[in-house]
C-alpha cells in the first residue's frame, strides 16, 4: 500500500486538464558548519519549521544519514514534498520544496529570516511557479 493508496483521486472520470493546478517550487541553497549539517537532531526540526512557515501539512517524514557524511531528509506533505540534501564536506545544503498550495514572497522572506536566525549563511532562495 502506498502513502495515498486509501484515497480516491478527485480526477477519476474527469478530463485531467480540467483539474490542473499551479505548482510552486522553492529552491534554497545554504551554507552551514559541517557538524550541524550531519546532525539529524538539528536538520529535521529545521525542515519541519520550513513546512510550518509555508503552511504545509506533514503527513510522513523520513531521513537517512549517509556514509561517510551527509544526510537526506524527506517530508511527504499533503500538498507535495520537502526534501533536504546536505554535503557537509562542502558546508552546504539544498532544500527543495514543491507545493500545490500558494507560496508567496512574504513566506519566502519569513523562511530566509528563520534560516538566518538558525545560523545558515549564504542563503539563496528561488521561488518559481508553473
Amino acid at each position: 500500500m502506498g502513502l495515498f493508496s486509501d484515497r480516491v483521486s478527485p480526477c477519476q472520470g474527469r478530463d485531467p486538464l480540467e483539474n490542473m493546478v499551479s505548482l510552486y517550487r522553492v529552491s534554497i541553497e545554504v551554507n552551514m558548519e559541517k557538524s550541524k549539517l550531519e546532525n539529524i537532531d538539528f536538520i529535521l526540526p529545521v525542515c519541519r519549521k520550513l513546512a510550518n512557515i509555508f503552511k504545509l501539512k506533514i503527513v510522513k517524514e523520513d531521513f537517512a544519514k549517509l556514509d561517510p557524511c551527509g544526510a537526506t531528509v524527506f517530508l511527504a506533505l499533503r500538498e507535495s514534498h520537502l526534501a533536504l540534501h546536505t554535503w557537509p564536506e562542502y558546508n552546504s545544503a539544498y532544500f527543495d520544496i514543491l507545493s500545490s498550495k500558494i507560496i508567496g514572497k512574504r513566506d519566502v522572506s519569513s523562511a530566509k529570516k528563520f534560516l538566518e536566525d538558525a545560523g545558515f549563511i549564504n542563503i539563496h532562495i528561488d521561488l518559481t511557479s508553473f
